[in-house]
């Protein structure tokens, strides 16, 4: 497989024309789309960067073990 790096605009249509290089034969091809990330109208910023962001400390200072251990008590008073 070849990799080829074409830069382009896209428009507000959002259709992507390509024209590759002649030595590219016709046939199926795997198409991947790199899309700069940024931060949208909202302010808010994309899942990857949230989940990046998230630490032991955004979950109120416990840790995954006493978030469990909550939850498996809260499942035990159900009883």
């Amino acid at each position: 497989m070849k990799a080829i790096r074409v830069m382009a605009e896209i428009p507000e249509d959002r259709v992507l024309t390509v024209r590759l290089p002649e030595d590219v034969d016709p046939g199926s091809a795997e198409v991947l789309v790199l899309v700069s990330e940024r931060v949208d109208e909202s302010g808010a910023h994309t899942l990857e960067e949230l989940l990046r962001s998230l630490d032991a400390g955004a979950c109120g200072g416990r840790t995954r073990e006493e978030i469990d251990e909550q939850i498996e008590a809260e499942r035990r008073a159900w009883e």
